[in-house]
């Protein structure tokens, strides 16, 4: 089984023009633009700031994809997601295994290593055995 650890510093970094919010009651996850404005209603579970163009949001309690339009790009079909960074988001359908989609959903590769991470620079974190996790 596949151990996948991200960085959770990057699901609380705000980046680009919109930056999670919430409603009071039910309490659901929208975006406000700088100017403190709603630019997409309140209506997740769970939302994830935009990185390279999309958020990971959470629907039905599965995870997917939005545009900065708030359209459905890859449909909520995940146990967990990561946000996009060089290109590539974390993503695992059944929490065990996990593997790296393109921004379109293609399935890219699957980390073939006991634990991973976002990519920066072209790089991610892998560690093989034990690693205390």
């Amino acid at each position: 089984m596949k151990k996948i650890i991200a960085s959770f510093a990057a699901f609380i970094i705000i980046t680009g023009f919109t930056a999670p919010t919430y409603s009071q009651t039910p309490c659901t996850w929208g975006y406000m633009d700088k100017t403190g404005n709603i630019a997409i209603t309140p209506q997740f579970e769970m939302a994830f700031a935009f990185s390279e163009g999309l958020a990971a949001v959470m629907k039905d309690d599965l995870w997917g994809f939005i545009d900065r339009t708030g359209s459905i790009v890859i449909e909520n079909t995940y146990q967990r997601a990561y946000t996009f960074s060089d290109g590539l988001a974390l993503v695992s359908t059944d929490n065990q295994n996990y593997y790296y989609i393109d921004r379109t959903g293609r399935i890219v590769f699957d980390p073939d290593n006991e634990c991973a991470d976002m990519f920066s620079e072209g790089l991610t974190v892998v560690c093989t055995g034990d690693c205390g996790w």
